[in-house]
């Protein structure tokens, strides 16, 4: 796993870590400047043990997620590349015939070519410092029994390898850790592989019979059985190898090849990263272009097969975890808004003494910064074991199934646990500095009497310049995404300059009820258009799977700023109705004054509400597409029952790596 969203995991890890620096500096000023602040802070945190776990408890939560995401990504990540290097071996590149050569055109693609061609490959590689060895191959797909133990197996993969090149291309021992040599074999001996071993139940000094056609059955010897392979497509249950010219002369392939295998300098990881170099100096070699042949970089595709599917389990959970973040974000605002308004009375005494705002908003980003890094801290612990039981679970559902060799392994990066610990503090901190920086602003006489702050009947000089701001922003943004083709900046960038234009039209002295109703009445229908107003624009557009929070985000802030706005036409109309109730009158008219006294804190209730409520349908929706897509067997098998193949190839992410 190395991308998220499109971007480099290392470089989340950098911009974050830097984030996180200054915050800390931040913070370290605070302690050493002020250090009575941090004193404060810290009572105010274990003051109310039950409340301080509580936030701990909101706030790890979307760490936990995304933790777990990270830890799955890796893992899946790290088991495919373990596959690939494990079945590849010293193998990094694949001389094979092209299918999409010129010379084949209108005519069928042969499955192998001339020895004669080996000669002029190996003259150019052989001196390249960057190329470790090569090595011929003649292979077929037979059908081998064991006589011994009357097992019959019908994809067995017959290789011959040229015994010069084999014992220096890849050292391959027997299970008594011997190493493998063709050069020893008799004219009707075979190795064959530890896996194909158990399969037939056979052992050295067993006979075997290939058949290589109908009536054309070959007795052999097993002389020992391979601890691993030279090479193995895992599409085979069985790979019995021998000498070259052996298994050209049973095929009747005299100097014909099925492949050339390539090895660059360094072990099994390591040398496909000279695969770029390697292919762009020798990938148009005449021998080739001339023969129809191709050099495929058999392992960099199977590990970049690898990080796909990585990233892909990586965004997908990832998404479903920035809904938590976005409800721990409101959570944190709703918190520290109650627990201004709880010390209102207070803090005002606190700046009536010589208080400054200045130092109101350090106190309570050192007691937020409290809050983060613990939340942080455990989220990242918890979000480790749980990713640990998902991906076990997972393991063993797949170890479940006989057909399949891939195997599961638990793995985690440091630069995953630090970008999750970074994010989780990170956001946890830049939005206490706002929320600290919001609630600061208080009037001393009105926190020492508990007055509630006027409401403004327009916009101030400030938020003017804000909604100007959003209005560009926006604009920029829908142009950007359109020239790049990118739907969630195209969708994004309207909505910014809607909301910029709601608080323009408040300066300008337009009602908070009809500006901000509005704005949320064109976000909901924005975001809603059905997908064929976004073809009609443009049928060219990419997206992830950030545009779910995108669209819940938006669709959500659209609802809330609508329904709150209109608040108390919706409870006047409750009042109205149940109100009229005798018993019911008094508990009605009392849960309606709160919610109507304090908007800003209902609506951030009201919208943490809502992005759980849309995280759960989305998440329900997609698992229940998924299952509807692949549950589907009469749809995905077209009718039928059984598929049969003529020859199998190796693939990674679909395409063909060699013929049988």
């Amino acid at each position: 796993m190395d991308e998220l969203f499109g971007v480099p995991i290392e470089r989340y890890a950098v911009v974050l870590g830097i984030i996180f620096i200054l915050f800390a500096a931040v913070l370290l000023f605070i302690l050493f400047r002020n250090p009575i602040l941090v004193k404060m802070a810290l009572r105010q945190v274990f003051r109310r043990p039950a409340r301080g776990i509580l936030v701990v408890v909101g706030l790890m939560l979307a760490t936990a997620i995304i933790m777990s995401a990270f830890l799955t990504g890796d893992s899946m990540t790290y088991s495919i590349k373990t596959s690939v290097t494990d079945g590849l071996r010293t193998m990094d590149e694949l001389i094979r015939v092209d299918e999409d050569s010129e010379l084949w055109q209108n005519q069928a693609v042969p499955e192998d070519f001339s020895e004669d061609v080996f000669v002029d490959v190996a003259a150019a590689l052989d001196p390249d410092p960057e190329v470790d060895g090569l090595l011929p191959v003649v292979a077929e797909t037979v059908a081998v029994v064991n006589l011994e133990s009357q097992q019959f197996e019908a994809n067995a993969l017959i290789t011959g390898l040229d015994p010069g090149r084999a014992a220096t291309f890849d050292l391959v021992l027997d299970t008594d850790g011997n190493v493998i040599d063709l050069n020893s074999l008799g004219s009707n001996e075979l190795y064959i592989d530890f896996e194909g071993a158990e399969e037939l139940g056979a052992e050295a000094g067993d006979s075997l019979q290939l058949f290589l056609g109908p009536t054309n059955p070959v007795a052999m010897t097993v002389k020992a059985v391979m601890d691993g392979w030279f090479f193995n497509s895992g599409e085979y249950q069985v790979v019995v190898t021998m000498s070259l010219d052996r298994a050209q002369e049973l095929l009747g392939k005299e100097g014909r090849l099925s492949n050339i295998l390539v090895s660059n300098e360094g072990d099994y990881e390591s040398g496909v990263e000279l695969t770029e170099s390697v292919v762009g100096r020798h990938g148009n070699l005449l021998a080739l272009v001339d023969n129809g042949l191709e050099m495929y970089d058999v392992k960099r595709e199977g590990i970049d097969f690898a990080n796909e599917w990585g990233n892909l389990f990586l965004s997908f959970f990832t998404v479903f975890g920035l809904f938590s973040i976005g409800v721990g974000l409101l959570l944190i605002f709703l918190i520290f808004s109650m627990l201004a308004a709880e010390r209102k009375a207070e803090l005002g005494m606190s700046r009536a003494i010589g208080m400054k705002r200045g130092h109101l908003i350090r106190m309570f980003i050192a007691e937020g910064a409290i809050y983060g890094l613990g939340s942080s801290v455990v989220g990242v612990l918890i979000g480790i074991v749980l990713g640990y039981i998902l991906v076990k679970a997972t393991a063993g559902a797949i170890s479940q199934d006989v057909t399949s060799d891939f195997s599961l392994s638990t793995h985690v990066q440091l630069v995953s646990v630090l970008v999750a610990f970074f994010l989780g503090t990170v956001i946890t901190l830049v939005t206490v500095a706002f929320a600290s920086w919001r609630i600061s602003r208080i009037n001393i006489v009105r926190a020492i009497r508990d007055i509630p702050e006027p409401r403004r009947s327009r916009a101030t000089k400030k938020a003017l310049v804000g909604g100007i701001v959003l209005v560009a922003l926006g604009l920029l943004l829908m142009f950007a995404g359109y020239s790049n083709s990118n739907l969630v900046w195209f969708w994004l960038g309207p909505s910014l300059a809607v909301l910029g234009a709601a608080i323009v039209l408040r300066y300008l002295g337009v009602a908070r009820r009809w500006a901000l109703s509005g704005a949320g009445i064109l976000l909901v229908i924005w975001w809603l258009l059905p997908p064929s107003v976004e073809r009609a624009i443009k049928d060219d557009w990419t997206s992830d799977f950030t545009v779910f929070f995108v669209t819940g985000t938006m669709v959500v802030l659209g609802a809330v700023l609508f329904t709150i706005n209109n608040a108390d036409f919706v409870l006047g109309m409750v009042s109205r109705t149940f109100g009229r109730i005798k018993g019911l009158a008094p508990i009605i008219k009392s849960s309606i004054a709160y919610p109507l006294r304090f908007g800003f804190r209902t609506g951030i209730s009201v919208a943490m509400f809502a992005v759980v409520i849309y995280s759960v349908t989305v998440m329900s929706v997609v698992i229940q597409g998924f299952n509807e897509l692949l549950g589907d067997e009469d749809r995905l098998g077209g009718g039928y029952q059984v598929m049969a193949f003529g020859g199998t190839r190796c693939s990674w992410n679909g395409e063909a790596a060699w013929p049988a």
